[in-house]
C-alpha cells in the first residue's frame, strides 16, 4: 500500500491492511494485537544502511497516536484494518521514501496466519500534492498544473519566467523531455512529456516563476 506524508511529520498514525494468507478470497485478517506470536514490524528509510525494528506496543484508542502503538480498527465491519503509531524517526526529513513492513503472525497452532503487509510512504514537501493514474514510461500530453502569486496567493494568469522540471523517484530535477507549456487561462497551465519523463514510480514536477510560489506535485505512476 502506498501513501504520502509530509516530511518531518510527527505523531503519525498509519492505516495498515493485513490479509489472511490461509484463504484465497483476499479477506482481511482480524484479531491481531501488538504481541501476537511471530508478528514483526520494520521500517527502511531510503539511503539507510539497514532496516530498523519497531517494537509494537498497545494503542489505547483509535485516532490517538502513541509511539509504536498497534490496534485493530474493527474486526466485525473492517476486518484486516489496523492503525500503527509511527515513531517520529520514520517520517523525519532526509529521505524521500520509507518502507514499513509487517509480517510473521502465527495462529494458536503455530501456523503462519498473515500475508506480508508492505507499505510504502512518499515523504513530501509541505506544499506538495500526490496524484495517481499516469501510465509509467508512456508519453503524455496536457498534464495540468496551477501557479499562485507569491504575495496574494491567488491564481496567477501571467507568471514571470515560468519553468517546469521533473524528478524521477529519488533523482535530481531536470527539464528532461518536458515541452509545450500552454497557458489555458486563469492561472492554469499544461505541459507535455516523453516516455522517459515518467520512467519511474514517483514522478515529481516542480514549476517555478519569479512572481509565484513554487508548485510541486508528485504523480504515482501505474505499470
Amino acid at each position: 500500500m502506498k501513501q504520502s506524508i509530509p516530511k518531518g511529520s510527527t505523531n503519525v498514525l498509519l492505516d495498515i491492511w493485513i490479509s489472511d494468507c490461509t484463504v484465497t478470497t483476499g479477506e482481511g485478517l482480524p484479531g491481531l494485537v501488538y504481541n501476537t506470536t511471530g508478528l514483526t514490524c520494520y521500517y527502511y528509510r531510503e539511503g539507510a544502511g539497514a532496516a530498523v525494528a519497531i517494537t509494537l506496543a498497545p494503542l489505547t484508542a483509535l485516532g490517538t497516536w502513541e509511539d509504536s502503538g498497534f490496534k485493530e480498527v474493527n474486526p466485525t465491519y473492517m476486518p484486516g484494518w489496523y492503525q500503527l503509531g509511527l515513531p517520529d524517526a520514520v517520517c523525519a526529513d532526509g529521505a524521500r521514501t520509507v518502507k514499513v513492513h509487517l509480517r510473521g503472525a502465527l495462529n494458536s497452532l503455530g501456523q503462519l496466519w498473515m500475508a506480508p503487509s508492505p507499505n510504502e510512504i512518499l515523504l513530501t514537501a509541505n506544499n506538495e500534492q500526490l496524484y495517481s493514474g499516469m501510465k509509467r514510461n508512456k508519453a503524455f500530453t496536457d498534464l495540468p498544473f496551477i501557479m499562485r502569486n507569491a504575495l496574494t496567493k491567488a491564481l496567477e494568469p501571467s507568471p514571470t519566467s515560468l519553468a517546469i522540471q521533473r524528478k524521477i523517484d529519488s533523482g535530481s530535477f531536470g527539464v528532461g523531455g518536458l515541452t509545450n507549456v500552454q497557458n489555458i487561462g486563469s492561472g492554469v497551465f499544461t505541459v507535455d512529456g516523453v516516455a522517459a519523463d515518467v520512467n519511474g514510480t514517483f514522478i515529481t514536477f516542480k514549476a517555478t516563476a519569479s512572481n509565484c510560489d513554487p508548485t510541486i506535485f508528485t504523480v504515482l505512476t501505474i505499470p
